[in-house]
């Protein structure tokens, strides 16, 4: 899914005033009817991985991976270490970012809260953690073959734990108090 769903969900989240689940809305093209979808705690957990920040940092990571050259005369050349925390680090920045960015322009004119913390924790979360299990990671310079294995292991559970635990929030109106 997407930044633009997620924060789809959390405007929907803080408009919604019953209790129980949140409501996405559906515009009936033959009648002009809105009606109210539920929304589910699985829905709410595909919204949470950003794929616009994924998609521009897989490709960087790409391009970077590509330039280190292996050959006869240097067998270990660098690996850009430093490059690809930092890309990583800018990651995870510009993902907390655009997820603040997209809730702040959607809320225009609706109740809404000062800052959308679980949305940002699901998708930075979800960030982090895609992040470091992709091929071409920095762990992978850093660890071994069978250290890499178990680590990519072992973050692929506990980020999806978390982030599926942050899913039935997610699913439910906004607890907070608008402004």
């Amino acid at each position: 899914m997407s930044i633009s769903a997620l924060t789809d969900l959390a405007v929907t989240r803080d408009n919604d005033t019953h209790q129980g689940q949140a409501a996405k809305r559906k515009v009936n093209r033959q009648t002009g009817e809105v009606e109210k979808l539920s929304q589910s705690a699985r829905d709410a957990l595909a919204k949470a991985i950003p794929t616009e920040t994924l998609a521009g940092y897989t490709a960087i990571v790409g391009v970077v991976i590509g330039t280190i050259k292996v050959t006869d005369a240097d067998p270990t050349p660098d690996q850009l270490l430093g490059l690809r925390w930092g890309l990583f680090g800018g990651f995870l920045t510009f993902t907390i970012i655009a997820v603040v960015a997209s809730y702040t322009r959607k809320r225009v004119g609706a109740q809404h809260r000062r800052f959308p913390l679980i949305e940002v924790l699901a998708a930075t979360i979800a960030a982090a953690a895609w992040g470091l299990v992709m091929p071409g990671n920095p762990l992978v310079v850093e660890m071994s073959a069978q250290a890499t294995t178990i680590a990519t292991t072992v973050i692929t559970i506990v980020g999806g734990g978390l982030v599926g635990s942050l899913s039935v929030p997610l699913a439910q109106p906004s607890k907070v108090q608008p402004t």
